[in-house]
């Protein structure tokens, strides 16, 4: 196994590098790297990466798992010497299932990109362990693409993650960079392929109805999380309007998570990062409301009899908010400041500091399997819908609206805790709620209009004020017009939902 942080450093901060660097003793090396793989890229698409690297002390071959192996920061990992230049199979084999050996043509293996790198390493000792950190400056090529590389590796090599948070503290409270979550064999396959990344959707949970409850937690935890996560790359390279919704929900199953384990949990000693969590999840909010407005509101608007001039600049002063907001967002996924969020999140979430442990009752609760717990905890967080859904179904909007976030909290804090119980209903009351939360959604996006739009007036030029505001008028007008007919579906797909839920938990 390999735990190790990866920061991406800008040329200008260099010299800070090389400064923190000479508090030890340095070690220079040239590095190369040649990556191996199918014209089809099979070991990649079976979640194995092969590497042999050159340099002063020999040839080394190393075989990585693709994704996490459970904490953000830790894989899979296999290293031995070689005598040659030439990949020893039968190490890669032992990482291969038998499926996945019967997919792919050994015979076929090529040098598929390479990286040079000139590289210092210093061992950093500290109290509780050591951890090795590694400063590369070259290039990853592949045939006639190349790209450069300038970034620092802690690695753990003695000792408990802290000793790992401990190193990373200092080095960022000297260095100004940003959290590297892409390899250099992710970017190597894309300089072949040519190909970016594309958003990120929630794996299926799979965990067994007697895991002991604080593992089955653990998991949850960092599954959410790591969803986030994994979006972060698509987002900074792309854009894509999807990343940004599926880094927010990544946050939102984790904060559902944290709010449906919450009778045995102990956040208060969480350092704020629950705050700024929920700080972070907010600030992206702007930019996933310009997004839906883009590809939804638009779209339906223009069925309708707008006049062209009224979509057109709503169009235009709309996709420049975005813009905006994107470099915003941009800025602060680049900073510094979030590169340590991350790693005291992940390290947070890895240590179970968030478990109870006051009472005689918390040690009970930790020797409970997940499957007695997770029944129980859905039925009660049934009976708070339930209650919700009363108060909406004689109430005003605002209770509609308070139905929504209620259901959006149900969907994502049960989707885990449904896998476990197992059975046909799982799968069905998800989907029930699924759809429940697409209906209130389409309501919320259309009360949100006058909102959203007064936000992205103040961002639009003197000159162009008064159009923009005769155009967004029209557009909340009609946004009121259509929440009229929305509302009419709600009591409808309420009564529709309650049935299954009282027919799937009776």
């Amino acid at each position: 196994m390999e735990t190790e942080v990866r920061f991406s450093i800008n040329k200008k901060n260099k010299k800070s590098v090389q400064k923190w660097l000479s508090q030890h003793k340095q070690i220079f090396q040239n590095s190369e790297t040649v990556y191996f793989d199918t014209s089809k890229n099979a070991l990649r698409d079976a979640g194995v990466e092969l590497r042999l690297r050159r340099n002063g002390k020999g040839i080394k071959q190393t075989i990585k798992s693709v994704g996490p192996n459970g904490s953000l920061f830790t894989r899979t990992e296999s290293e031995i010497q070689l005598s040659d230049f030439e990949p020893k199979l039968s190490h890669l084999k032992k990482f291969l299932t038998r499926e996945k050996l019967c997919r792919i043509d050994f015979a076929r293996l090529r040098p598929a990109f390479r990286t040079k790198v000139n590289r210092t390493i210093i061992n950093n000792p500290t109290k509780n362990g050591m951890v090795q950190s590694v400063f590369d400056v070259g290039e990853i090529k592949a045939d006639a693409e190349t790209q450069e590389i300038m970034e620092v590796e802690h690695e753990l090599k003695q000792g408990s993650t802290d000793t790992l948070l401990e190193t990373c503290h200092e080095f960022l409270d000297r260095v100004p960079c940003s959290i590297g979550l892409e390899g250099k064999a992710a970017r190597g396959y894309r300089l072949v392929t040519g190909e970016y990344p594309e958003p990120v959707f929630a794996s299926k949970i799979s965990i067994s109805p007697d895991l002991p409850l604080p593992k089955a937690m653990r998991e949850i935890l960092q599954t959410s999380f790591q969803h986030a996560m994994t979006n972060l790359p698509v987002y900074l390279l792309t854009g894509h309007p999807e990343s940004v919704h599926q880094f927010r929900v990544g946050l939102r199953r984790l904060r559902a998570a944290l709010s449906a384990f919450a009778p045995i949990l102990h956040l208060q000693n969480s350092g704020g990062l629950i705050l700024q969590m929920k700080s972070i999840f907010n600030d992206f909010g702007s930019l996933r409301d310009a997004d839906v407005f883009l590809d939804e509101t638009l779209a339906a608007l223009k069925n309708s009899t707008i006049p062209s001039s009224y979509y057109l600049i709503l169009q235009e002063q709309v996709q420049q908010f975005r813009d905006q907001r994107f470099q915003e967002a941009r800025d602060t996924l680049e900073s510094t400041d979030f590169a340590r969020f991350i790693i005291d999140m992940n390290s947070w979430i890895d240590s179970e500091e968030w478990l109870a442990q006051r009472r005689p009752i918390d040690q009970l609760m930790f020797e409970r399997p997940i499957g007695v717990f997770a029944e129980s905890r859905i039925q009660k967080m049934n009976q708070k819908l339930l209650k919700a859904g009363r108060r909406a179904e004689v109430g005003d909007l605002e209770d509609w609206h308070r139905l929504r976030i209620m259901t959006k909290k149900v969907r994502y804090a049960s989707e885990p805790l449904l896998g476990i119980i197992g059975g046909k209903k799982g799968p069905s009351f998800a989907k029930s709620l699924s759809k429940l939360q697409d209906t209130l959604g389409k309501l919320n996006d259309l009360n949100s209009i006058e909102t959203f739009l007064a936000q992205v007036s103040l961002n639009v030029e003197r000159t162009d004020r008064q159009a923009f505001n005769e155009a967004a008028a029209f557009c909340v007008g009609w946004g009121a017009a259509s929440a009229s007919t929305a509302v009419d579906n709600l009591q409808p797909s309420w009564r529709k939902f309650k049935m299954h839920m009282r027919k799937t938990w009776s």
